[in-house]
């Protein structure tokens, strides 16, 4: 960028007088000025190749028109002129669901802000860097790139309005509880998904463990089947629900599970079964024997007794 000057001298105009500056050379132009109080006009322009530009300013004084000394101007090497565009890049999106944006710039690297979201993307061949962020919500927001320049080329920046909509479709269904277990302190829900999605992609699945008659309420969520939820209270009754969610928020929870009884604590876990002492041991051979006695009496007195007949 650079700034010129011309002063009108010995003679009095007033203020708001144009000038007009003439460019001829590496950058030829004209670019008007007005005076202000004191009689000097200014104006700036910016160079974006190298050589010598000659300035002539000029401007009416009452009658006559005065021109100015010419001024030389030599651009060396310096950073080139970036810009950026966001033209080609999409103006709107669905909440929830991600978008690709675009800048095109005149060289390597460009940032890339939606309202909070944040995304980086380098330029290819044709200047044209991409990323791709999610908006959470519906609403009007600003999509923001910007450059940080190099010591080749000088910083840019772009700024359009970006609209995001309201997900399409519906909450989703309710899920299917397919089996619920007990564990020391946790529940274990298994569910199979909802036969309606809601006309988008479920997105997370939230299991509710609810305590029947007191005890810690509990729920956790994932992206699907099974979900444990840990921090139950051991000898409390619970009942169970599973509920699906996707863009346009939670649907409907699913049926409660069957109840299911938690371990009360010291009866968690196998019961260890006593020994018995060499005598206990003597009297149970004891039983076993008499016992097979009195079964095999039982066999013979049941079996009938065959008679010889001899002849005469």
């Amino acid at each position: 960028m650079q700034s010129l000057t011309a002063t009108f001298k010995n003679v009095s105009v007033p203020a708001g007088t144009p000038v007009i500056f003439a460019i001829a050379g590496a950058h030829f132009q004209l670019k008007l000025g007005n005076t202000d109080a004191s009689g000097a006009a200014t104006i700036t322009y910016i160079g974006s190749a190298t050589g010598i530009d000659t300035v002539v300013a000029s401007g009416p004084a009452g009658g006559p028109t005065l021109t100015s000394n010419p001024a030389t101007i030599t651009r060396g090497a310096g950073k080139h002129l970036t810009f950026l565009d966001l033209s080609t890049s999409p103006q709107s999106a669905i909440a929830g669901q991600p978008v690709t944006v675009v800048a095109a710039l005149s060289d390597l690297s460009v940032n890339i802000t939606l309202g909070p979201q944040f995304c980086s993307g380098t330029t290819n061949t044709q200047g044209v860097a991409s990323c791709s962020v999610t908006p959470s919500t519906a609403g009007n927001l600003v999509l923001n790139a910007s450059y940080a320049g190099s010591p080749a080329y000088t910083p840019a920046s772009a700024l359009e309005s970006f609209g995001v909509v309201a997900a399409a479709g519906n909450p989703p269904g309710p899920p299917t509880v397919d089996g619920a277990t007990g564990g020391i302190g946790s529940i274990t829900l298994s569910f199979s998904p909802p036969t309606d999605g809601g006309g988008s992609a479920i997105t997370s699945y939230t299991a509710l463990s609810t305590p029947v008659g007191g005890g810690a309420p509990g729920s956790q969520t994932g992206s699907g089947s099974p979900l444990t939820v840990s921090g139950l209270t051991n000898g409390a009754t619970y009942t169970c629900t599973v509920t699906a969610s996707n863009g346009s928020g939670p649907g409907a929870p699913s049926g409660a599970s069957s109840p299911i009884i938690l371990a009360a604590p010291g009866k968690v876990g196998p019961q260890r079964i006593p020994a018995l002492s060499g005598r206990n041991e003597l009297i149970l051979s004891m039983v076993i024997l008499l016992a097979a006695v009195a079964a095999l009496a039982r066999r013979r007195s049941r079996t009938p007794r065959r008679h010889r007949h001899r002849g005469a």
